[in-house]
């Protein structure tokens, strides 16, 4: 029989960003059409709907269906989907509706020649269209009329290469008519060198908006207010205004009153030449002076056009035309008009468009702006957030006094640099390499002493999993400027928190999955995230599965949904009920997906699941390694009395302080064996004291040898239960020790995507009796080139015996230490087992031993989920 080595038919589609698993996977929502927010996907492909539901495996095919049936609150994720789309539903303060690009793939332009609107809002209040690639010959993005409050933030797109054409040549990109108020225009970056018309523009009757922190590459103005009131044009970068005629940059006209203008960089158009007409970057017409703040900006005017001999004629782009008089200089500007006092004339320093940035620290546009203009964010147009750069002295005001003026902030190199490498599960290194310091300070953020890290470099271990902030701190040599800069960091590893035993999942009883046996090359999705007190946070969780009521042979594995590693966790024949522990990654959603495959298409089983804890990437238990050692044989009255279990009774296995086991434990790792069974039954482990248990960690037949590595919670007694159930006779058991979980305990946890390491059947010969073999586990040996394991490391593995010529009992330790008298997997002559094993490793190649106590021989398979570590 093969070991989780099926081709499977249940295939996972990937379109744009959406992954769209089989229906019977996820759980139908509501359909939005009522008073319940939620979030709908659009995704143009063969399982869509616009009728509904609009889930991640049904979404709807268009855009308009779905905006159709928001309510407050709704989130729309769109991939790929047709416009046109009018909105008209309203959100509220509290629950805006908001329409958001899958990471902006959605490119939805339409071409020059269509005049009608990527997005219309009319009617509309509440409404944040958000990150949309909106094409390269696009004639109109949006249109809001008759609106207010709404947000278009990050648009990307333009109007490019077209400069000829009559279809556009009065249509702006962006519109927000008289009748619509309060509107946003945020981090857009815009190639707009084609257009005859503005970029943005604000129309007569219109007021409260907010034009900020967009890269605009052309426009005719790139940003046009017209005798609107109450406008904010703030932190705006804009370049080559036109490309085919001396621009304006920001253009107010009419009686337009208490708006400002500030914080913004504008750099000329390079094509200025004797016949064009003069211009100023900023415009404001006559009408409008009186209600207009100018001030902080950045202007750079093309005054380098030299007219022929006997020309008087000046330059045809100025910095200001303020109400039909232009001015070249701020000083001249600040003494006529009172404004622009903290203006400067001078080149920005600014790149674009695609990702607009500063060019250098000497960019007059640094630590220059003033942070609380009307408008201002906190992050710029790439999304960054606003960093101090101690190169450049700090002239800005307000009350952060570096923010720099322009779309982007610069980000100085060591900010960059500063790095935190989290390939180990609790230990970091912090690199500042781009700076020349005399020296570098690390604060590792865990109230440990600071650390000098020579050459910028510094390596630390945490005690415990979390997210932590590392500031390094020194003082430049080119310079003299002390700096700082900080990231954050969470550690790879996660700690320990003991749970239950609880049952999540019974495919028998409709029990955290639809009621039904789980077919071949099919998996259900078991929601552990937020589940019975599970934390949303939760990184993997140790779960034991049990499959029952078989129909044919085959195999599950375990996985997060979207990853389909092959490496199974249980094998199983028909007829049969078997279990096995194992340590699950939980996904992104907070799921795990559990697949079912078999040697005919008529394999299917139920499958129940027992969760005894989970891990999370903050401070809870770490795990410590002890000598494997047996704590319980009650066939020679060892850690109990000389005396099979009786049906229906528990016995008590001490674990603390035992075999170097701290009395603080809160969990036990053990394999459990059954022996010299006389009928059928089950059983439990639990806390001591937790009364009859509603859970099982293995299942056995009259005449049996059966165990199961399982995690158990210790008692406040320090104890744990072993309790024999479901049947009428008493039996042997087994307990041997693998590690243990406490507050003290140095190793978290870090799951990997799970890996074949070795397989006997392929990689090597059979273990024959008696023999003792030496494997590498290491990713490396696997030709898994994705993650490398830390030295000595515990291995979190699935071993499975396979083609058993008789019985026999597998003992796994780590290589070149002594065999200890232990066992990890229990196995019948042809009959393929699996079982959970959590193994010490010795050296970077992650090498155990293996034993083969049997009269036969038999196949190895070892497949790794994850370590324990805290290198």
């Amino acid at each position: 029989m093969q070991v989780g080595v099926t081709v499977r038919k249940r295939q996972l589609a990937v379109v744009a960003a959406l992954i769209v698993s089989t229906a019977s996977l996820s759980p139908m929502a509501a359909h939005a059409d009522s008073a319940t927010p939620t979030t709908l996907y659009v995704e143009d492909i063969s399982a869509c709907s616009d009728t509904g539901p609009g889930t991640e495996t049904e979404p709807y095919c268009t855009l308009q269906a779905a905006v159709d049936v928001t309510v407050p609150g709704d989130t729309v994720m769109v991939g790929t989907t047709s416009v046109p789309v009018t909105i008209t539903r309203s959100g509220t303060a509290a629950q805006p509706i908001t329409i958001e690009a899958l990471g902006k793939v959605a490119d939805i332009g339409t071409s020059a020649s269509d005049t009608t609107p990527v997005f219309t809002v009319s009617g509309a209040s509440y409404v944040t269209i958000k990150d949309f690639l909106v094409g390269s010959q696009t004639a109109r993005m949006a249109l809001i009329t008759g609106s207010n409050n709404v947000t278009l933030d990050g648009f990307e797109g333009g109007e490019t290469g077209n400069l000829a054409s009559p279809d556009d040549s009065a249509l702006p990109a962006i519109e927000i008519a008289g009748s619509s108020s309060d509107v946003t225009v945020s981090r857009g970056q815009f190639e707009d060198f084609g257009r005859h018309a503005p970029t943005v523009q604000v129309d007569a009757g219109s007021s409260g908006d907010v034009i900020t922190t967009n890269g605009i590459e052309g426009g005719d103005p790139a940003i046009a207010v017209q005798q609107a009131s109450d406008v904010d044009i703030t932190s705006n970068t804009i370049i080559d205004s036109t490309s085919y005629a001396c621009g304006v940059g920001v253009s107010i006209s009419g009686a337009t009153t208490d708006s400002y203008i500030e914080n913004n960089a504008l750099e000329p158009n390079t094509l200025c030449g004797s016949s064009d007409t003069p211009v100023g970057l900023v415009s404001v017409t006559d009408g409008a002076t009186s209600g207009t703040t100018v001030d902080y900006n950045v202007l750079n005017p093309n005054t380098d056009y030299s007219p022929p001999p006997g020309d008087s004629e000046g330059p045809d782009e100025y910095a200001y035309d303020w109400g039909g008089s232009f001015y070249t200089s701020v000083a001249a500007f600040t003494a006529a008009t009172g404004q622009g006092a903290h203006d400067i004339i001078g080149d920005p320093g600014v790149t674009g468009p695609w990702g607009f940035e500063v060019e250098s620290d000497a960019s007059p546009v640094v630590n220059s702006a003033n942070s609380d203009a009307p408008g201002e964010l906190s992050t710029d147009v790439n999304g960054k957030s606003r960093v101090n750069d101690p190169l450049t002295a700090d002239t800005g005001v307000g009350t952060y006094d570096y923010y720099d003026r322009g779309a982007a902030q610069i980000q100085p190199s060591f900010v960059d640099t500063v790095t935190a490498a989290t390939s180990d599960a609790l230990t970091v290194s912090a690199t500042s390499q781009t700076w020349s310091s005399s020296g570098y300070t690390f604060d590792f953020g865990d109230g440990t002493p600071t650390v000098q890290g020579a050459y910028g470099k510094a390596t630390h271990t945490y005690a415990e999993a979390g997210t932590y902030t590392i500031t390094v701190s020194g003082t430049s040599t080119l310079n003299g400027n002390a700096f700082t800069a900080a990231t954050a960091v969470t550690t790879l590893g996660s700690d320990y928190t003991p749970f239950g035993p609880t049952r999540l999942l019974d495919t028998r009883k409709g029990l955290g999955a639809p009621k039904a046996k789980v077919t071949d090359s099919n998996g259900i999705q078991v929601k552990i995230a937020g589940v019975d007190s599970i934390p949303s946070d939760v990184t993997a969780v140790a779960l034991n599965l049990t499959a029952t009521d078989t129909v044919g042979n085959g195999f599950v594995t375990g996985e997060p949904d979207g990853v389909n590693a092959w490496p199974s966790n249980m094998n199983f024949t028909a007829g049969q009920t078997i279990a096995n522990n194992t340590i699950l990654p939980v996904d992104s959603n907070g799921d795990i997906t559990l697949l079912v495959s078999g040697t005919t298409t008529s394999t299917a089983a139920d499958l129940i699941g027992d969760v005894t804890g989970y891990f999370t990437q903050t401070s809870a238990d770490g795990y410590g390694s002890v000598p494997l050692d047996r704590l319980l044989d009650t066939r020679k009255g060892l850690g109990a009395a000389e005396a099979k279990v009786a049906a229906n009774h528990g016995v008590s296995v001490a674990i603390a302080g035992q075999d170097s086991i701290p009395v603080d434990v809160s969990a036990v790792a053990v394999h459990v064996t059954v022996v010299d069974t006389t009928g059928n039954g089950w059983i439990a482990a639990e806390p001591d004291g937790a009364g009859v248990p509603s859970t099982s960690i293995l299942n056995y037949l009259k005449g049996q040898t059966i165990s199961n590595t399982v995690i158990v919670p210790v008692a406040t007694d320090g104890k744990i239960e072993l309790y024999n159930g479901g049947g009428t006779t008493s039996v042997d058991l087994l307990a041997d020790v693998a590690g243990y979980f406490s507050t003290t305990a140095p190793d978290a946890y870090v799951p990997v995507t799970p890996y074949r390491a070795w397989d006997t059947r392929s990689d090597g010969d059979k273990l024959t009796s008696g023999s003792t073999q030496t494997y590498s586990l290491s990713p490396s040996e696997a030709k898994i080139e994705a993650f490398t394991i830390p030295a000595d490391a515990t291995l979190v593995t699935n071993l499975t015996a396979v083609d058993e010529t008789a019985s026999g009992v597998i003992t796994a330790f780590a290589a070149g230490a002594a065999r200890p008298v232990v066992s990890n997997l229990n196995y019948f002559a042809a009959r393929t087992l699996a079982g959970l094993a959590i193994l010490p490793t010795t050296g970077s190649a992650q090498k155990i031993s293996v034993y083969n106590d049997s009269t036969g021989s038999t196949d190895l398979v070892m497949d790794v989920f994850g370590y324990f570590s805290s290198n």
